[in-house]
């Protein structure tokens, strides 16, 4: 059993050795190269913030320049919005300054109107006045024609001097006193028996367009 584990133990005490000996002569290298790495690290994680806060510096100026740029197309958008409403308003204002005019002309040409139809109503109220009082003229005339010939109908031929005695016995008996009056009457009655025979006569023998034009 001796024989057997010899070099097997001979092996492993040699491998001690080494490693001693190596810890020995690296021991200082390793620790240094240990803090050089450390070193090295801590460098690059330095650097790698600073890139880091870099980043964050260009995206928090490219966060700005977005915002502004996004704010100038609002704003442009809010002008447009507010030059298309004052365009509409005025259009508005335009149309209902038409609308208006539009309708002053046609009241006043409806105005004219109804005053042309007031003065032609007038007119004709005028003409049918006339008509009415030349129809009344007329209709006057052709009363006294009418009556005028139904007198002369009525009458005897001698009718206009008995007219004339009557007129003026009226006349008489408003300037003379009864008793005078009564001469003048049987005066007057005289002389209308006389007409009366004068026109019989001249009835009888012609004479009657010299009665009538007396």
């Amino acid at each position: 059993m001796v024989v057997r584990f010899r070099f097997p133990i001979l092996a492993m005490c040699m491998a001690l050795l080494v490693l001693t000996a190596v810890e020995n002569v690296a021991g200082p290298n390793c620790v240094a190269f240990a803090q050089e790495s450390e070193y090295e690290s801590s460098e690059s994680t330095m650097e790698a913030d600073v890139v880091l806060d870099d980043d964050e510096v260009d995206n928090g100026a490219a966060a700005a320049a977005e915002a502004a740029v996004a704010a100038a197309l609002e704003a442009e958008e809010a002008a447009a919005a507010a030059a298309a409403a004052v365009e509409a308003a005025d259009a508005k204002a335009a149309a209902d300054a038409k609308a208006a005019a539009g309708a002053a002309a046609a009241a006043a040409e409806k105005e004219a109107a109804a005053q042309a139809a007031a003065a032609e109503a007038q007119a004709a109220a005028k003409q049918a006045a006339e008509k009415e009082a030349a129809e009344k003229a007329v209709a006057q005339e052709a009363a006294a024609a009418k009556k005028e010939a139904s007198l002369k109908k009525t009458k005897s031929p001698f009718g206009v001097v008995t007219e004339k005695v009557k007129s003026v016995l009226e006349t008489a008996k408003a300037t003379i006193s009864a008793q005078d009056a009564k001469k003048v009457a049987a005066a007057c009655i005289g002389i209308w028996g006389c007409s009366v025979g004068v026109g019989w006569m001249m009835q009888h023998f012609g004479g009657d367009n010299e009665i009538n034009s007396i």
